[in-house]
């Protein structure tokens, strides 16, 4: 997969899969997008990361591993206008998206589906209390 450095942005690497069964490595597809320099959300059988560059090509690029696959899907509202600042998480089984601001911090929560049906993203707003 390619690696989106804002610093360093002449060079890509390959993605590989190690089969415990076959104890070897073996190439994936690439992905069409640059992942963000993020560890990777585990969440029912794939892995997410934020990739693109902003604020043109923001997707979610998700890894299928059962069929090592990788699909993209749009970013909540949050990443189009402002970039990756958030994190993906999950909670209560749902994929979401945390974006902290000053006094709040917006939880995006997709709401139909995962893979390449993630497309509806609701927004809760969370007040933060400073002493």
């Amino acid at each position: 997969m390619r690696y989106c450095d804002e610093e360093f942005t002449s060079y890509s690497c390959g993605c590989e899969v190690f089969t415990l069964g076959s104890r070897a490595w073996q190439s994936a597809f690439d992905s069409l997008y640059a992942v963000k320099g993020m560890v990777p959300l585990c969440f029912q059988g794939a892995m997410y990361w934020s990739a693109g560059s902003p604020p043109a090509t923001q997707r979610i690029l998700c890894f299928d591993q059962h069929n090592e696959e990788f699909t993209n899907f749009p970013p909540p509202p949050c990443m189009e206008l402002e970039g990756p600042y958030g994190y993906l998480t999950e909670l209560g089984g749902k994929l979401c998206y945390v974006y902290p601001l000053e006094d709040t911090v917006q939880l995006w929560v997709v709401e139909d589906g995962t893979g390449t049906k993630l497309t509806l993203w609701s927004l809760l707003c969370i007040k933060v209390v400073t002493p």
